[in-house]
């Protein structure tokens, strides 16, 4: 998650200031927000699905007990009720006794996440509303200070979900933070390090297909960083492109929908044309490469990205602009750009393979620098 936004939501839990109900469509992570504010802070995480559970499991159980009294001179019993509490409630306000099992040190406090609010039954969201706006369940227990609160719900129309409409006096109640999960937020927080590089090059190059849900699709699943994640994890994160291309083929719908299909087409793709092979035979191989689509452009220039282009050899370089030169003016100009924000120092002298892109695309190099001047004035 951006940062910024990460500094938003920890300011307004942190500081208990209102409840903080974060928006946004299904498997783009709002749990692992609130997790990764728990583990900064060192505490105990507690996240309720409230659509699974009802509301004894928010709430508690009501239990009568009957005490003895002395009314006028005489002995009568007095019935009332107790909540018997959930054991997450007071595991919570015990947080400061339970260790970390990941520091080795006790918790410091709690941050309870109450997920899935709009998407609860009437009596589940009141019991949890309850607990959100006076930090306590029943009249008798209370939450201490170090028990912080955050909730999260769906979209409603706009992602698919059905979800509890919620009216002026509860929003006021509310904080509510609109929240979308960018490809280069996932990717450098998360995909990079835990996700299959195949799925991660794929949705770099096609960040469209990052969250995908189309209404007249057959499948019942659909795209989004969370199944994505489960594909990768069937598929598994280190394996090669043919047997990332074998499990895909035979699992990838029952977790992505139908957003598989490009993705197998970008790994056929892949094994028929690859960067290396641009680089090293551009010639023997262009007339494959000229029927490539322009998301595949898009890909190979996203992999070109990683590397540098004055690293490449004399060869390589003319290889590359062979390759450039089958795509369209804006796809060269964003490659460009890029070299010359990342490989060029204007002080010094200009590199060799600079010279080279300078001599096919002089007119697209002036636009650049002139783009970047005028966003320096």
């Amino acid at each position: 998650m951006a940062k910024d936004n990460f500094n938003r939501i920890e300011r307004i839990v942190m500081s208990n200031a209102g409840v903080l109900f974060l928006e946004g469509k299904p498997g783009i992570g709002k749990t692992a927000i609130m997790e990764a504010l728990a583990d900064k802070h060192n505490l105990l995480f507690t996240d309720l699905r409230l659509a699974q559970i009802d509301s004894s499991e928010v709430g508690g159980i009501p239990k009568s007990f009957v005490e003895k009294m002395e009314v006028h001179g005489e002995s009568v019993d007095e019935h009332y009720f107790k909540y018997c509490l959930p054991n997450w409630a007071i595991r919570a306000n015990k947080a400061t006794s339970i260790k970390n099992h990941k520091t080795g040190k006790n918790y410091s406090g709690a941050l309870i996440f109450f997920d899935e609010l709009n998407r609860a039954s009437l009596e589940t969201r009141n019991a949890s509303l309850q607990i959100l706006n006076e930090k306590k369940i029943g009249d008798s227990f209370k939450f201490n200070d170090n028990v912080y609160m955050a909730s999260a719900g769906n979209l409603g129309d706009e992602d698919g979900t059905e979800v509890e409409e919620f009216d002026s006096a509860l929003w006021n109640r509310l904080v509510p933070m609109r929240y979308e999960l960018t490809f280069g937020e996932w990717k450098n927080q998360f995909a990079a390090a835990n996700v299959n590089p195949f799925i991660v090059e794929f949705l770099e190059g096609r960040p469209e297909f990052m969250w995908k849900k189309d209404s007249k699709d057959v499948e019942k699943s659909y795209a989004t960083p969370r199944s994505w994640t489960n594909l990768s994890k069937i598929v598994g994160k280190d394996a090669d492109i043919d047997e990332t291309l074998m499990v895909a083929t035979d699992f990838g719908s029952m977790y992505v929908g139908s957003s598989i299909n490009q993705f197998l087409r970008f790994l056929q793709d892949r094994k028929a044309i690859s960067l290396k092979d641009i680089l090293a035979r551009f010639s023997k191989i262009e007339p494959q490469v000229k029927v490539l689509n322009r998301a595949r452009h898009s890909e190979i220039f996203a992999e070109m990205k990683k590397q540098k282009l004055i690293d490449l050899k004399a060869a390589q370089v003319a290889n590359f602009i062979g390759f450039m030169k089958l795509c369209d003016d804006d796809e060269k100009a964003s490659f460009i750009g890029h070299v010359l924000e990342n490989e060029y120092d204007a002080d010094g002298a200009v590199p060799p393979n600079i010279l080279a892109l300078k001599k096919d695309f002089m007119e697209i190099m002036k636009a650049v620098r002139m783009s970047y001047e005028a966003k320096a004035k």
